[in-house]
């Protein structure tokens, strides 16, 4: 919490004043549980204020539908989002999400929120839709158009069906990038014919000069769907429910070839990396395979004209999380024209 509080410019107190603190708390007793089932048990527990009562100096509330919306609780900083539903509403979600209500600059620098890769993934998504939304119409309150491109599926509904019968949700404009997140590879003896098939491609196209070449929308399928296939979602990678669902990600090339009218993809590729599976001290899953000071930069320059590929193959050391298996790490980067879309599926 300390890089936190010390960017927030406020005081930072001494490791052993903190200390004394938790252990006073803990010895007497100061931290109170507070299990909280139903409507009627809120209302006994609201003060004068209509806020939840503080009852003790720590205090932890545990609950669900009674708890999630409709109810302040005054310093709230810590957050466990236990849900995990196959579809995530939007509306709801958000509803559910106090960590965005207001809150003091102070409570602010320490607050925190803790969820599964899954919950955070969806998450970031509705953020960046929501994000991508509001720019959108910011540019032009009278002409802004939201466009939706929709396909079967199920991962996120911006709402419920009676609102809106939609589901995975993905928004992306002008120089998005795409990609797979949390994945980890399949064994090296599994994968190596498959990338042995995606190197045929390459071979076939790439001048060794260069680091961009053209394909076909075609190779490019078969290439993303043969990547799709060297990646595991297993319970010991703690990956399940972050599949990496191809379709938006080829829709999305598709509607970027018809903007530009062409029938090529531009490749941008690049051999020998060594991206970590992870970031943040091993707490959250990497997400940054090109590189943002040469791989994107050249990579926004071909999308002038189309979109890139980024094609990366790494060589996926154990070292760096992975399983001593080389394999490819797609980027997708939209064209500089490209409008914003939402892309959902229902």
């Amino acid at each position: 919490l300390s890089l936190s509080i010390k960017a927030s410019k406020t005081k930072l107190p001494s490791y052993q004043l903190i200390i004394n603190a938790i252990y006073n708390a803990l010895q007497n007793s100061n931290v109170g549980v507070v299990e909280i089932n139903s409507e009627n048990q809120v209302a006994e527990l609201l003060g004068e204020d209509g806020q939840l009562r503080l009852d003790n100096p720590f205090n932890i509330f545990v609950g669900g539908q009674s708890l999630d919306r409709g109810i302040t609780i005054d310093h709230l900083i810590g957050f466990f989002y236990g849900r995990s539903p196959s579809t995530f509403q939007m509306d709801t979600v958000l509803q559910h999400s106090r960590m965005y209500g207001s809150r003091s600059h102070e409570d602010l620098a320490v607050t925190r929120f803790y969820a599964s890769a899954r919950v955070y993934e969806a998450m970031r998504n509705m953020h960046w839709f929501d994000h991508d939304l509001r720019e959108n119409i910011s540019k032009d309150v009278k002409t802004a158009t939201a466009r939706f491109i929709a396909k079967q599926g199920s991962t996120i509904i911006p709402a419920g069906p009676n609102k809106l019968r939609a589901s995975s949700l993905l928004s992306f404009k002008a120089y998005s990038r795409l990609l797979p997140i949390g994945f980890q590879t399949r064994s090296n003896t599994d994968i190596k014919p498959i990338i042995a098939q995606i190197d045929k491609i390459v071979s076939a196209k790439r001048n060794p000069k260069k680091s961009n070449f053209v394909i076909t929308k075609k190779e490019a399928i078969e290439i993303i769907e043969n990547i799709r296939n060297t990646f595991a979602y297993e319970d010991q990678f703690n990956n399940r429910g972050m599949e990496w669902d191809i379709a938006p990600f080829i829709k999305a090339m598709e509607l970027a070839m018809e903007k530009n009218k062409t029938k090529e993809i531009i490749v941008f590729y690049q051999e020998n990396r060594e991206a970590s599976r992870f970031k943040n001290s091993g707490n959250s899953f990497g997400d940054a395979p090109d590189d943002g000071k040469t791989d994107l930069p050249q990579s926004k320059t071909l999308a002038k004209t189309g979109p890139v590929l980024m094609l990366l193959k790494q060589k996926g050391t154990k070292t760096n999380g992975w399983r001593d298996a080389n394999f490819y790490w797609p980027v997708l980067v939209m064209p500089s024209n490209m409008p914003n879309y939402v892309y959902c599926e229902g």
